[in-house]
């Protein structure tokens, strides 16, 4: 490959934890994908064992002692009000058989 000097084939460190977060997690862009994955992650590091912990990367937040077997990520404002179920969809679907 060659390497034209133009920003495009320059290497760039990449921040473990940002990349974790948006890799992990869900949303519609990246800042949203970052939040809900930093969510995952401190879930993953709560529930994690002592062995697990120890060896953890160090770009994984401290555990804070809230470990919930059940927990799934939600962003906060409509899509909360999406996942009780008060709004199943922004846009009318059409109903099978019509």
């Amino acid at each position: 490959m060659n390497n034209a000097g133009n920003s495009t084939h320059k290497t760039r460190a990449v921040d473990p934890k940002t990349f974790r977060d948006a890799a992990t997690g869900i949303g519609q862009c990246f800042s949203a994908s970052v939040e809900t994955g930093a969510a995952r992650a401190q879930q993953a590091i709560n529930c994690a064992p002592a062995s697990q912990r120890a060896v953890a990367d160090r770009s994984y937040p401290k555990p804070n002692g809230r470990c919930d077997p059940n927990y799934q990520p939600v962003e906060s404002g409509a899509s909360l009000a999406q996942h009780r179920g008060l709004a199943a969809s922004p846009v009318p679907l059409r109903k099978a058989g019509r």
